[in-house]
C-alpha cells in the first residue's frame, strides 16, 4: 500500500516521516510537494490515523482508509450470461 500526501514545505525534505501505531515510515520525495510513504506491513482493509513529522517537529496529522489487497470489485462482466 502506497500513501501520497501533498505537503506544501518541508524544512527537511529527507527526514518527512509518518508515524502510526509506533510505527515509523519514511517519506519518498516525488517532487518539491509530493511524498509517497510505503505501508507494506498494512494488509487489512482499516482506518488509519498518523502523525507526519519534518525532522522532530510534529507538522500534522492525517486520516486515510486502507482498502485491503484482495477485494470484490463488481465490474458488471458476465453479469448477464446466466
Amino acid at each position: 500500500t502506497t500513501l501520497t500526501l501533498y505537503i506544501s514545505y518541508v524544512e527537511y525534505p529527507h527526514n518527512l516521516t509518518m508515524r502510526m501505531k509506533g510505527v515509523s515510515y519514511s517519506g519518498m520525495r516525488m517532487d518539491s510537494t509530493h511524498y509517497d510513504f510505503k505501508l507494506n506491513d498494512i494488509k487489512r482493509s482499516k482506518e488509519c490515523k498518523a502523525e507526519i513529522y519534518d525532522g522532530d517537529t510534529l507538522i500534522g496529522t492525517v486520516e486515510f482508509s486502507v482498502k485491503g489487497r484482495i477485494s470484490a470489485v463488481s465490474t458488471g462482466f458476465g453479469d448477464d450470461l446466466f
